[in-house]
């Protein structure tokens, strides 16, 4: 009994090791399958900080606000940093994206009056 268990075991340890050769590591860009980008849109003249969340296969996140792609549909209603730090311009809608492994999340921005 103790033999077969310690050859099941072996085999299993044989079978995940060679699973695993050649695979990307868990949070690499070909495992990215969503970005959540959430945060509260700004008045007029003021700031806000967003958030971007990429989430992968394997259910890890990992904040990528510094490191993503932002921009908004209409700069004209608001602009945002390359960190994410969004500006209202004047009141309208726009959406803010942000983007990274090939993957784009969005987020509605409307901007009201101050």
């Amino acid at each position: 009994m103790f033999r077969t268990s310690i050859s099941l075991i072996a085999a299993a340890l044989v079978i995940v090791g060679a699973s695993a050769c050649g695979k990307s590591s868990p949070n690499s860009p070909s495992n990215a399958i969503v970005i959540n980008v959430t945060g509260m849109a700004p008045a007029v003249g003021q700031t806000s900080q967003f958030d971007a969340q990429a989430v992968f296969s394997d259910g890890t996140s990992q904040d990528i606000a510094s490191s993503a792609q932002w921009a908004t549909s209409d700069a004209s209603i608001a602009t945002v940093s390359p960190n994410g730090l969004v500006t209202g311009l004047k009141p309208g809608t726009a959406f803010l994206t942000a983007s990274q492994f090939g993957v784009t999340g969005n987020a509605q921005l409307n901007v009201g009056a101050h």
